[in-house]
């Protein structure tokens, strides 16, 4: 059997045919003429099962910040400025995963940097600066706990204390949740904590074992990152 006629036979086999490719243009042109989310192939057409998926307007957002068309706003009580990407002078930064943050169905972009970066919130036709790393006493990194995405800065390299402050978003950017998780020993002559030091969760004081139960719990879902990637939290 000549190549030409081997050929034919493989695409009639899978259903790939010129009727095949004919019923593949008129899927396409479908779904940009719907603007459907995702068009099936098998559902409409009859043919092997295919989703074309566009891209969410989040998504869209979140690119077109990465690729320096807008800005991303920070918008709180302390500071308002916007952040344009250029890859030159934001060397300092490296583009990080999507993921969802804030439990609205819509991955947030991270920015990996110093001090844990920063997090990106896509809404409202704009894209935001929903979390930032706020030095060494405001380390920035994520952790999964109570079925929750928990955004958390910490400060846990000085001496006499080691805190932590978690935070949980709505998808509107609002806060619906927030407590400190923390130990402070500033008299200890070996900067290190004991039963006798202060523990301190949601307000209320602790004991050293509960506060170290609560922070490996806690922490067990954390992913951190800086300058260079993703590293291990340490406490």
């Amino acid at each position: 059997m000549d190549t030409d006629r081997k050929k034919d036979c493989f695409l009639e086999e899978k259903g790939m045919g010129n009727e095949g490719f004919i019923k593949i243009a008129l899927l396409i042109w479908l779904h940009f003429l719907t603007g459907y989310e995702s068009v099936n192939a098998k559902a409409i057409l009859g043919i092997p099962a295919m989703e074309f998926t566009a891209k969410s307007e989040s998504e869209k957002l979140l690119d077109a910040f990465l690729s320096g068309e807008i800005p991303a706003v920070h918008d709180d009580a302390v500071n308002v400025y916007e952040w344009l990407w250029n890859e030159e002078v934001d060397s300092v930064y490296s583009v990080g995963e999507r993921v969802d943050l804030d439990g609205d169905g819509e991955n947030e972009q991270v920015i990996n940097g110093p001090y844990g970066g920063r997090y990106l919130d896509a809404r409202n036709g704009k894209v935001y600066v929903l979390a930032e790393g706020e030095g060494t006493a405001g380390v920035l990194f994520y952790t999964n706990y109570d079925n929750a995405v928990w955004i958390v800065h910490s400060d846990t390299t000085h001496m006499g204390r080691q805190m932590y402050w978690f935070t949980r978003y709505d998808g509107d950017g609002n806060i619906v949740d927030r407590f400190q998780l923390s130990a402070e020993y500033w008299d200890s002559p070996d900067s290190q904590y004991d039963e006798n030091s202060d523990f301190t969760y949601r307000d209320e004081k602790i004991s050293m074992e509960e506060y170290e139960a609560l922070r490996d719990e806690i922490l067990s879902g954390k992913n951190m990152t800086e300058l260079y990637g993703e590293v291990e939290c340490t406490w």
